[in-house]
């Protein structure tokens, strides 16, 4: 295993002239959220799908956290590039344990065919099948949701920055439908897991305790989410919490 730099396809494309018939495939985060919910660069991803076409190598998408969270097709829609394999888990089932995987028909084939073995504990699991069933058929039946979810995040972003700026702290923000990340740094953008690390950690560590207390549990590392059933009022509530946090933030 090779780990690489995300949005740094020079990098790819060096390993892939090195060692590009040991490389079996690229596994990445579509829209990656656990270092930061930090977006492809322009034309990162079509250049990815390239270099993978061209070395023969299978191109796999990590949609665990983005898949039915950011939209039905999940983040390869949003962005218009498609992978060979899948991966998706958690929303799906909107809470039910269940995961499942899917791609183009040579590769599945090769799971059917037993070539590749599959194996799970809860496979075939009917509560949780039924779980997802459900899910994505709600899903499909409100077209309008994902475009309420990115308007709701959109206006939450937004007021945490400007909160941010009252109290005298820089907040960044980035990500999309359902799910997003803060930081606290001196920089405007976050383009790379580098970026990331360098933003202001512990203060994160310290507004998420303080939001605690004024009833808002956020993750510790920076991520939010959003979901079908938040509306104006949670956002009200948690930018109201936001307020207070960051008035206390530097006592």
């Amino acid at each position: 295993m090779v780990a690489l730099e995300w949005n740094d396809a020079d990098g790819l494309e060096a390993l892939f002239a090195e060692r590009g018939s040991e490389v079996a495939a690229v596994i990445a985060e579509a829209y990656p959220c656990n270092g930061g919910v930090i977006p492809a660069g322009p034309g990162f991803l079509e250049r990815v799908r390239s270099l993978c076409d061209a070395h023969g190598a299978l191109l796999v998408f990590d949609e665990v956290i983005t898949g039915f969270r950011v939209g039905l097709g999940g983040a390869q829609a949003m962005l218009g590039v498609r992978p060979d394999l899948t991966v998706i888990a958690k929303a799906l089932g909107n809470g039910f344990p269940i995961s499942a995987f899917g791609g183009r028909a040579a590769v599945m084939e090769e799971v059917a065919a037993n070539r590749a073995m599959h194996a799970g504990t809860y496979n075939g699991g009917g509560i949780s099948v039924a779980a997802a069933a459900a899910t994505v058929g709600a899903l499909a039946r409100d077209p309008g949701v994902y475009g309420r979810l990115d308007a709701h995040a959109a206006r939450l972003r937004a007021g945490l920055e400007e909160l941010g700026e009252r109290h005298g702290h820089r907040i960044v923000t980035a990500g999309t439908a359902g799910v997003f990340f803060v930081w606290f740094r001196d920089e405007v953008g976050v383009a790379t897991f580098r970026d990331h690390l360098a933003s202001d950690l512990p203060r994160y560590a310290r507004f998420a305790s303080l939001m605690l207390e004024h009833g808002v549990r956020l993750i510790p590392a920076g991520r939010w989410y959003l979901s079908a059933a938040h509306g104006d009022e949670e956002i009200d509530i948690a930018l109201q919490a936001a307020d207070r946090a960051l008035a206390r933030l530097d006592r």
